[in-house]
């Protein structure tokens, strides 16, 4: 996400630049399945213009998952520069570019030692304890790639005849390729081997079975989502 946020910083520097009427310059305020944002654009010619978009979309849940406490956070922070192409020079554009996003869930679940060493709390039909400390933390993160190919169409026009204020419309899909799933933990986590029936230290492979039973309605999308859809309503100005 850094390396999005110079990316967009030096491009807003270079904007300026590329031309000194002032009409071709718009900035507008924009919400959507990509979160609120702004864009700023750059009308090249009648048929042309560059824009940089950013959004953020930050979304967090409070549940239960077995015995513990569980908390979901879903981010949608992007950047991205798209080319805008105008066939008719009138109204409809259609779109493409290139989206630097930071899509990712992080959930955690926390369970807390109990008065010896029995299983604190069941998650996903296993049971943990904490061997030492007053809690440990199941850690799960499901991400995207960064770099999103973008391709969409739009629709824009002025809100009043004889004003620069404008509305557009954009639909498009970012192709955000295979997501990942990674687990971690926090403080000595145990858990009871269903083999043996003793309690070993949790491992990645047995969180991550945990962590995709309790939020298995989240990851039977996700698992098959390698395109978000977009539609983002905007409201702007030309100067």
């Amino acid at each position: 996400m850094k390396t999005a946020l110079l990316f967009a910083l030096a491009t807003l520097c270079a904007l300026p630049s590329l031309g000194k009427n002032a009409q071709n310059m718009s900035f507008d305020i924009n919400a959507g399945t990509q979160g609120a944002g702004i864009s700023f654009g750059y009308r090249i010619n009648p048929g042309v213009r560059l824009r940089l978009r950013g959004a953020m979309l930050n979304y967090s849940k409070d549940e239960s998952w077995g015995d513990s406490d569980a908390r979901l956070k879903i981010y949608g922070n992007n950047v991205g520069l798209l080319v805008d192409i105008f066939p008719g020079e009138d109204n409809f554009y259609i779109s493409a570019g290139l989206n630097f996003s930071e899509s990712k869930m992080r959930c955690r679940s926390r369970i807390y030692k109990d008065s010896g060493m029995g299983a604190a709390s069941t998650v996903g039909g296993t049971e943990y304890a904490v061997s030492s400390g007053d809690y440990a933390d199941i850690c799960g993160k499901y991400s995207w790639n960064h770099a999103q190919p973008y391709i969409g169409i739009g629709y824009q026009n002025y809100l009043f005849k004889g004003t620069s204020l404008y509305y557009s419309v954009d639909f498009g899909i970012n192709f955000m390729g295979s997501g990942k799933l990674s687990t971690s933990s926090t403080g000595n986590l145990l858990y009871r081997d269903s083999t043996t029936g003793t309690m070993k230290p949790a491992t990645e492979e047995v969180m991550e079975k945990s962590i995709r039973k309790e939020g298995r309605d989240f990851f039977r999308i996700a698992d098959d989502l390698c395109v978000y859809p977009v539609l983002q309503f905007a409201l702007g100005a030309r100067f």
